[in-house]
């Protein structure tokens, strides 16, 4: 009877050890209750699983702080529940989140539900546009006072074709006294007068530019935005006096260009997401790099152009693991560009609410007269970060757009990056959703 008691526990003990406990993307990060958390800055689990810090509390270094957030310098959106948050970036602390109210437009049915915000842009010290996709408007508030106090609601317009307008706006920004919104369901490029609230002008991207899926847009400071379209892999310039085309470019195809650095070649259904103006005046484009199922297939890749865009650079490589790059920025000096690279997304865990198998980057490049050269990506804790805001501090904002809802920040300087949780609403149940997140970090002015 002892040998058979001591072969079953030697069979349960081996059986144990077969089966590994699961892991999180990155070493800085413990499993909490089937999740995955910083305990340095997660104020639900703050220093050890399930401590929670108080209501006007945040976690800091795994502890909790009352540091207060009195002048936020950068304004986190969450995609459920209408959740905004401002942030201190020096001190971690935040305010209580608020709940954009679900004002309506001037085209409103009467249905407002709670909105999901997807982007936001500054028009002045207080005045806040938020783009509310769950309603199809955009949502104007005053920051000035917390709660945020609502403004107006701008409905989507019919576009000059006479069709319905959607607001799916992968990106808004200022530039020459205008709010420019980026519409992708509807392809449109779209002015508005911030002190008015009207659309001052317009460019079809469907009748005049051949665009299926506009995906990024940014000003040159003088007049002209530049849009890159991720089904067409195409670049064009906007005069935004007139809001005409004034010059467009197509991705070369793949076998017009060199293999990357890891004699990987470029995918066919390479997808141009972002761009930025850098300081020798060339428009950089980053690229995703996916096959057809969305699943990477190389490193991101970028290019830079002319102004004009008459010549294509040959691809400057991130690095292997700057994969998936959604957005790209310049830095406020213009010596560097960053992109935002997601974590490897592990399509059999898609309904979870853990649906990354390892951590994101922070690709670098660094810009200059004589070469736009690549430099090591950074490691972060974040899941899926996509979107970047330079503060006026010089660090970077980068947001995470995953049930972890956290936002890093950079510090060129030192090279550091700290973390702080955003306290992002949950699903009515009271549950997590793999969607949930924070989909844009919006700088205070």
């Amino acid at each position: 009877m002892k040998s058979a008691s001591l072969l079953s526990a030697v069979v349960v003990l081996l059986a144990a050890c077969a089966t590994p406990s699961p892991s999180c993307p990155t070493p800085e990060q413990s499993l909490c209750s089937g999740n995955c958390f910083d305990l340095q800055s997660d104020a639900m689990n703050c220093g050890a699983c399930g401590a929670v810090c108080g209501a006007q509390q945040t976690c800091q270094a795994g502890k909790c702080s009352s540091i207060v957030c009195l002048q936020p310098d950068v304004y986190a959106a969450c995609w459920v529940g209408g959740g905004l948050v401002g942030i201190c970036s020096e001190t971690g602390a935040q305010t209580p989140t608020a709940i954009v109210a679900p004002g309506l437009g001037d085209g409103g049915s009467g249905n407002a539900v709670v909105p999901n915000l997807q982007a936001g842009v500054f028009t002045g010290a207080d005045t806040l546009w938020l783009l509310d996709y769950e309603n199809n408007q955009l949502d104007v508030v005053d920051v000035a006072k917390w709660p945020p106090v609502p403004v107006i609601a701008i409905s989507a317009a019919s576009s000059d074709a006479g069709s319905d307008s959607s607001f799916s706006v992968n990106q808004m920004l200022s530039c020459d006294g205008m709010v420019m919104a980026l519409r992708t369901a509807t392809p449109l490029l779209e002015g508005y007068d911030p002190a008015t609230f009207l659309r001052v002008g317009e460019v079809s991207l469907v009748s005049d530019a051949g665009y299926q899926f506009p995906a990024a847009v940014a000003c040159d400071g003088d007049h002209t935005a530049y849009v890159t379209d991720s089904y067409n892999n195409t670049v064009t310039a906007v005069d935004l006096d007139t809001f005409k085309i004034t010059a467009q470019t197509s991705l070369p195809a793949s076998d017009q260009l060199p293999p990357l650095s890891d004699g990987g070649t470029i995918s066919p259904s390479l997808t141009g997401v972002a761009f930025t103006v850098a300081a020798s005046g060339e428009v950089l484009v980053s690229l995703q790099n996916l096959d057809p199922s969305y699943n990477a297939v190389a490193p991101s890749t970028t290019f830079t152009l002319d102004p004009a865009l008459t010549t294509w650079s040959a691809p400057v490589d991130p690095g292997s693991q700057c994969l998936d790059a959604f957005q790209i920025v310049a830095s406020s000096d213009q010596s560097t560009a960053y992109l935002a690279c997601a974590g490897v997304f592990d399509s059999s865990n898609a309904t979870t609410v853990q649906p990354y198998n390892s951590a994101g980057y922070l690709g670098v490049i660094g810009l200059g007269s004589v070469k736009t050269a690549a430099e090591a990506p950074i490691m972060t804790t974040l899941s899926n970060p996509t979107n970047l805001a330079v503060l006026k501090n010089g660090l970077l904002a980068i947001s995470d757009y995953s049930p972890q809802s956290e936002v890093g920040f950079y510090n060129p300087a030192d090279g550091g990056i700290s973390y702080v949780t955003v306290n992002c609403p949950l699903l009515p149940d009271g549950g997590l959703n793999p969607q949930q997140g924070v989909t844009a970090v919006i700088a205070a002015p």
